[in-house]
């Protein structure tokens, strides 16, 4: 069984009814509960599995708020520290598809700016689980939520936690400064890398991240993504795996695949893989993309802990993300029997989206 724990933030974020935006002046707002780590976990739990989240919360009137939202996934949340100062950062999301869509990130008095690493109790957490599980959001935010990670990364391995990394990135942040110069993403993220077993993310971000010049790729040629995987795992020696999901817009639709790279083997896996071709797997634009990375990362550490074939891991995870893609939240509410239907569905190509 796996026994995940992840460290990040919570935030609290509005968006407008009816894909619109704040600046039409919306009579109705959508309330969410927010944390890329959270939306990980929340797959974990959907696995039968077990998930702490280690993070704090602001003591108000909201916190039970969140907790329900919580304890809806069976989310352990005893390690969650209560707190009077600091607050819960608030996200203010243009629910619009085109261009010009907004979104503002108000973290100022931010919680996880505030506590520092021996706060958090992480050894206690650790000796519970067997799975140690970040963003790379959460290393953008602030100094101290930086070193947070580094920190609690260190010890997961120290006390032979399996451990893994998304490899979001977000450009609103990643604006504070270590002494007198401003932080370096690729080199902080490289570091964090560095203590990570399992390391995926989305192909954009990657590339984003480590500035990896790869050209155009047009035609979706599966050699390409595969020679990013290679890049990426030469990068960080003792990742054991890494994965990329891969979700394009073409008109009205989203096309949706995935790749993965084992080192032990020195193997390529794709996905959807309809007779040893690459295929993308289409599905009608309907809601925000909003925790499908994090849909992918936990199936993919479930997939590969659960299965013998990778190809099948592979499989469950992005049938698992695909799934995500139904529900407006970022938060995971497909259950195992959903996920395998869809699996074989794209294996024997009836696919009916």
């Amino acid at each position: 069984m796996i026994k995940a724990c992840a460290y990040g933030e919570i935030s609290l974020k509005f968006n407008p009814d009816e894909n619109t935006s704040f600046s039409s002046i919306p009579q109705k707002l959508n309330f969410f509960v927010s944390s890329p780590e959270a939306y990980f976990l929340s797959n974990i739990t959907n696995f039968k599995n077990k998930a702490t989240l280690i993070t704090a919360v602001h003591d108000d009137f909201l916190k039970d708020l969140i907790f329900r939202q919580l304890n809806m996934f069976k989310i352990n949340t005893s390690n969650i520290i209560l707190s009077k100062k600091g607050r819960n950062p608030i996200i203010f999301e243009d629910s619009n598809q085109n261009f010009l869509k907004k979104i503002h990130f108000d973290r100022k008095s931010s919680l996880i700016d505030t506590f520092d690493f021996e706060e958090y109790n992480f050894k206690n957490t650790f000796l519970k689980c067997n799975h140690f599980h970040i963003s790379a959001i959460t290393p953008s935010l602030s100094n101290k939520a930086m070193y947070n990670c580094i920190r609690a990364l260190r010890l997961a391995k120290e006390m032979e936690l399996e451990t893994s990394c998304n490899l979001n990135f977000n450009s609103n942040f990643w604006n504070y400064k270590t002494g007198y110069n401003k932080i370096d993403p690729e080199r902080i993220i490289t570091e964090i890398g560095n203590y990570c077993d399992f390391l995926s993310g989305d192909i954009e971000d990657i590339k984003k991240i480590f500035n990896f010049e790869t050209g155009n790729n047009t035609n979706y040629n599966l050699s390409h993504y595969e020679n990013i995987l290679l890049n990426l795992s030469k990068r960080f020696p003792h990742a054991k795996v890494a994965a990329i999901i891969i979700s394009k817009n073409s008109n009205d639709m989203i096309n949706f695949g995935s790749v993965l790279y084992i080192r032990e083997i020195n193997q390529f896996y794709f996905s959807p893989n309809n007779v040893n071709k690459f295929k993308f797997f289409k599905v009608k634009k309907t809601n925000d993309i909003n925790g499908i990375k994090e849909a992918f990362s936990a199936g993919l550490v479930y997939g590969l802990n659960k299965y013998k074939s990778p190809q099948h891991a592979l499989d469950f995870a992005l049938s698992n993300s695909i799934l995500k893609y139904n529900y407006k939240s970022g938060f995971n509410y497909s259950s195992l029997e959903e996920i395998k239907l869809l699996m074989n569905k794209i294996k024997t190509k009836q696919i009916y989206f």
